[in-house]
């Protein structure tokens, strides 16, 4: 049988070991609640960086939105400055030839050129006008195009008389050729087609200083089997 200091020094033993064990429980059940509350931490991290980056691209969307909504602003202002140009040069043509008939009695053939030119103006004036009503109608959706009958050298001619003018003011020549034979009559949206010739001759003789410019009406060969495609090339002795 164990003697009295054996069964002291067994018991003292036991009550080390339990105490040990109790501490290691407490410890390891506070070790878990550390690596919970960390866990915690990096979800709470995670989400804070996930906010943070979609307040950074809501931030870019809008600071992208505001420079448009700037560009649109400064694109919108740039255009009614230009258009109002570009509506006064044919408001003082017809009102100057107006305003020359009234005090004057001019002979016929005189009478008759002025006419003309205040009927050239007064269609260059309905194309801007156009125009304007193009870029509402696209803005909104509504842009049609249509497909009808007409002449592309009529055509032609229509743009060549109604800037002829402008050209001569700035000394210049405003020619219209065909390279090779072209169809009396196509299918187009000739509305369109003579405003797209409009605005690139008039750009043409506005960026050129001497020379001229020149239409030249082409067949180009076919994309595809039975279906000709007509070309107009605007050249100019500009920049």
């Amino acid at each position: 049988m164990p003697n009295h200091w054996e069964t002291v020094l067994l018991g003292a033993a036991g009550l080390f070991v339990a105490g040990a064990l109790v501490i290691a429980w407490r410890f390891s059940r506070r070790i878990a609640r550390l690596e919970a509350s960390n866990r915690r931490l990096e979800a709470s991290n995670r989400q804070l960086e996930a906010s943070n980056r979609q307040l950074e691209a809501s931030n870019r969307q809008l600071l992208e939105a505001r420079e448009e909504a700037e560009q649109v602003k400064r694109a919108r202002s740039q255009f009614v400055a230009s258009l109002s140009h570009e509506i006064r040069n044919p408001l003082t043509a017809i009102l100057g030839y107006a305003d020359l008939m009234l005090r004057s009695d001019p002979e016929p053939r005189e009478r008759l050129k002025n006419l003309q030119r205040i009927r050239r103006n007064g269609q260059h004036l309905l194309e801007l006008i156009n125009d304007v009503l193009d870029i509402s109608k696209i803005e909104a959706g509504e842009m049609t195009v249509e497909r009808l009958e007409c002449s592309p050298w009529q055509l032609v001619r229509e743009v060549r008389s109604l800037l002829k003018p402008q050209a001569q003011a700035r000394g210049l020549t405003l020619e219209v050729d065909a390279a090779g034979p072209i169809p009396e009559r196509i299918e187009s949206d000739p509305v369109r087609l003579r405003q797209i010739l409009m605005n690139l001759v008039g750009n043409a003789i506005k960026f050129t200083e001497s020379g001229g410019v020149r239409v030249v009406v082409r067949m180009e060969e076919p994309v595809t089997p039975g279906r000709m495609r007509l070309a107009f090339d605007v050249i100019d002795t500009g920049v």
